[in-house]
């Protein structure tokens, strides 16, 4: 008898479910048509001001204000903007694709869809209306999810994928944003750093310049490029999971008394925020955190904590020039008792006075003051200077950019390197011993070698005055071939020519002699040169053989000495024109 009753109930169910198979399989009728056109609610997903999901073990409360969500219960958290306006968006979009009334469906039938007890109840506010979802089942073809609004009698099957767009749990509408920043409003940082009774705090507040400075507990340059990456991480950074809301636990999260503690200071939005680190978990992957005053404990990435913890000495300046070379505009050097050194950067060439400066020597110069790091700290006062040598400088240099400036004097050296400071901080620190080795002594290192800068193209005649004989020779502009002038007798030499003028293309000086110095010799030259060229005509005045088989040489009209080598003297005087007297 009861198998007979089993039979039966096998038989009505499948009739139902056979029923509601062919029911959404049956050729659509014209009215169905029309539903197929229609959404399921009529607001906008703007005009939504709040949503309450109900998942009947658990209600979730959202409120809208203007563009920002909070979920007012279970727990009072800002809310996830993007995710709440996900599911606002996919109510107000929701498109019916069959329609069920109440006529069409029995009481089995309606069961079935599951909407008599709904897994899940949605409703809200919007500017003119409560609305109110009821999700049921899925239905038995698969494709599609059972709904009902509130009002309305039918039953709509709508695409089952937004079942998990619209029943969410609460970690996913929680917002993950770990602070909100504007890192160029941002205009102080606090770190705090607790051991035992003890705290410690660094202060630093950023400048006119944008750059970073200590103010607490000294006062000094501090890392610009590392405060700005680790902003530019809080500015990205992400809570990972929530794992607590009572404040009783804190204690267990390394939170009650947080070892590391970072609050910024900014003049938009939120204008102090405090985020304070506890212990690691111990896969040590992820360290426990909060933010001061909200009661959720939550974890982040431990790289990003231990950015965040990060010490008094790492947030110190460990460059020499905190400055990129490119920007620097003045350079001033005092090597101990020599003579200063000043370079200027004018229209994008150095000069030293009004004589043009090597660039090749001053990007040199700068470079090593860029790349070059601060190898310790000797002390955070400077109540002895004479303690280490800064009271008689070894070595001075001051460089510029606009109203920048960065001015580093250096003391006697220990077996850690050379002591030095900057004038704008009492902070001693050490140089290593290379670096101050390396430094140039001499303004004679910046002086330009190179004497003509011309193209041999350029060149459209030369002659040459040695002592009694002059040769003078003609380009062809169009063929740019050479040849004798009319005034000039001889065979020319093409090997000897073509030496010459590559040389005077690549003229240079082993060195140039300082300026206030006016060697005799060059007042008595042995030979001039002359080059016309379409801007002019340019003489060089080769002096005559010095002892070390050099000679000097000047441009006309211009200050500059040079000196160059017994190689390069001998192929700018080697003759270019055969004749008697040559021969001889």
């Amino acid at each position: 008898m009861k198998s007979k009753k089993n039979l039966l109930l096998f038989i009505i169910a499948g009739a139902l479910f056979a029923f509601i198979w062919f029911h959404e399989r049956k050729e659509v009728s014209f009215t169905e048509k029309e539903a197929n056109a229609k959404k399921v609610f009529t607001f906008k997903d703007d005009s939504v001001k709040t949503l309450n999901i109900n998942t009947g073990t658990q209600t979730i409360s959202l409120k809208r204000d203007k563009t920002d969500w909070t979920i007012v219960s279970p727990i009072a958290s800002p809310a996830d903007n993007m995710e709440a306006d996900t599911i606002v968006r996919e109510l107000s979009q929701l498109t019916i694709q069959r329609k069920m009334s109440p006529e069409e469906l029995s009481p089995e039938a309606k069961e079935l869809t599951g909407i008599n007890k709904p897994a899940a109840r949605i409703e809200g506010t919007s500017d003119n209306e409560k609305f109110l979802l009821k999700i049921g089942n899925e239905s038995p073809t698969g494709d599609g999810l059972y709904v009902q609004k509130d009002g309305d009698p039918s039953i709509y099957v709508v695409n089952k994928g937004v079942k998990k767009t619209l029943i969410r749990p609460l970690d996913d509408l929680r917002r993950r944003v770990l602070i909100e920043i504007t890192p160029k409003a941002i205009t102080k940082i606090e770190f705090k750093q607790r051991s035992g009774t003890e705290s410690r705090v660094t202060e630093l507040v950023r400048d006119q310049n944008n750059r970073w400075r200590l103010v607490k507990p000294i006062t000094g340059t501090a890392d610009t490029d590392k405060i700005n990456d680790l902003i530019s991480r809080l500015d990205t950074g992400r809570i990972e999971s929530f794992v607590a809301e009572d404040k009783a636990d804190l204690k267990a999260y390394g939170l009650a008394e947080p070892a590391h503690e970072i609050t910024i200071y900014q003049t938009t939005g939120i204008q102090s925020q405090t985020i304070q680190l506890g212990v690691a978990q111990p896969d040590q992957k992820r360290t426990y955190a909060r933010i001061q005053n909200q009661p959720a404990v939550f974890t982040i990435p431990s790289d990003l904590a231990s950015e965040i913890s990060i010490g008094l000495t790492d947030l110190r300046n460990h460059k020499v020039m905190p400055m990129t070379a490119y920007q620097i505009d003045t350079i001033d050097i005092v090597p101990g008792t020599a003579k200063p050194i000043s370079l200027k950067r004018v229209n994008r060439q150095w000069v030293i006075g009004t004589i043009p400066a090597d660039l090749a020597a001053v990007n040199e110069f700068l470079d090593g003051l860029e790349v070059e790091n601060i190898s310790g700290f000797a002390g955070d006062s400077l109540s002895e200077p004479k303690a280490y040598g800064l009271d008689n400088p070894t070595y001075q240099f001051t460089i510029k950019s606009g109203k920048d400036v960065r001015e580093v004097i250096i003391g006697k050296k220990d077996k850690a390197g050379w002591f030095a400071m900057s004038k704008d901080e009492p902070t001693v620190f050490i140089l290593s011993n290379t670096f101050v080795t390396d430094l140039p002594k001499a303004q004679e290192v910046f002086y330009s070698r190179e004497i003509l800068a011309l193209s041999t193209d350029e060149i459209q005649s030369l002659t040459m005055h040695k002592k009694q004989r002059v040769a003078s020779l003609n380009r062809n502009p169009t063929t740019g071939s050479w040849a004798l002038s009319a005034n000039t007798q001889g065979v020319l030499l093409p090997q000897n020519l073509q030496a010459t003028l590559s040389l005077l293309e690549n003229l240079r000086a082993t060195t140039v002699v300082p300026p206030g110095q006016n060697p005799v010799e060059i007042d008595k030259p042995d030979a001039i040169i002359e080059l016309k060229t379409k801007e002019g005509t340019r003489r060089l005045k080769v002096g005559p053989e010095t002892a070390k088989k050099t000679r000097l040489l000047i441009e006309e009209g211009k200050p500059t000495i040079y000196e160059i080598s017994a190689e390069t003297s001998r192929t700018l005087l080697m003759d270019i024109v055969l004749t008697q007297a040559t021969a001889k």
